[in-house]
């Protein structure tokens, strides 16, 4: 289970999502990850036995909404066609990696503290990405690292794999991964916001309606919750 965590989750994530990435506009990324609350909670139906019920279905329904409606009046993808949709292929591996990542950590933290999840689970990811990163190592240049590149890949080890891990996974021991599945519109969500603050983006209204839609959808889900 570990093993699984570190090769879909950790390796095979940010291989697919940082790789597709670079064929395909945020926009158009950010879009296909709107599809990750529906992924998780079909998993967690088909793999987990998870009752779905209306609340739930409703939640993860909102979720979708939510998300495509933050995307009304941006930018499209751009690029060649082959590329994109490569990119968009890659992107939705991801997303299908993220959706592993949440059920497999649901599972093992039955048995497991979410910190010792998240360090084993590392140990084994790092074993996975060594290989390349000492095929890499003869063209890279340190000197070519901006003090803004080091903290962002600063945070995308301690904040987002490391912190985020053991958060995600406290919560998702306390819940069924059908639940979990409704949160995860919270990502495009919480994207749109901080492009605002990092990258500039303008603010539309229209954004407003979709951030009601998703965070009535996380009210639902809580209210599934509360009643189970």
């Amino acid at each position: 289970m570990l093993g699984a965590i570190a090769l879909v989750g950790m390796f095979g994530f940010s291989v697919f999502m940082l790789i597709g990435m670079r064929h395909v506009s945020g926009v158009l990324g950010s879009s296909i990850m709107s599809t990750t609350p529906s992924i998780t909670a079909l998993g967690a139906f088909l793999f987990l036995n998870n009752q779905l019920g209306w609340r739930k279905i409703g939640a993860v329904v909102l979720a979708v909404v939510g998300v495509l409606v933050l995307q009304l009046n941006r930018e499209g993808a751009s690029g060649g066609g082959e590329q994109v949709l490569l990119g968009s292929v890659l992107v939705f591996l991801a997303v299908c990696s993220e959706a592993a990542f949440t059920l497999l950590g649901r599972v093992a933290s039955e048995a497991l503290n979410p910190v010792l999840i998240t360090f084993l689970a590392s140990l084994g990811a790092l074993g996975l990405f060594l290989p390349f990163m000492l095929y890499d190592a003869s063209r890279f240049d340190p000197s070519a690292v901006t003090l803004g590149q080091l903290l962002g890949l600063l945070w995308w080890g301690v904040g987002t794999l490391a912190l985020g891990t053991v958060v995600w996974y406290s919560g998702v021991q306390r819940v069924e991964g059908s639940t979990a599945a409704g949160f995860m519109g919270v990502m495009p969500l919480s994207a749109l916001v901080l492009s605002y603050l990092l990258l500039g983006e303008p603010f539309r209204v229209v954004h407003l309606l979709g951030f009601g839609i998703v965070l009535s959808g996380i009210l639902l889900l809580a209210n599934a919750h509360r009643q189970r």
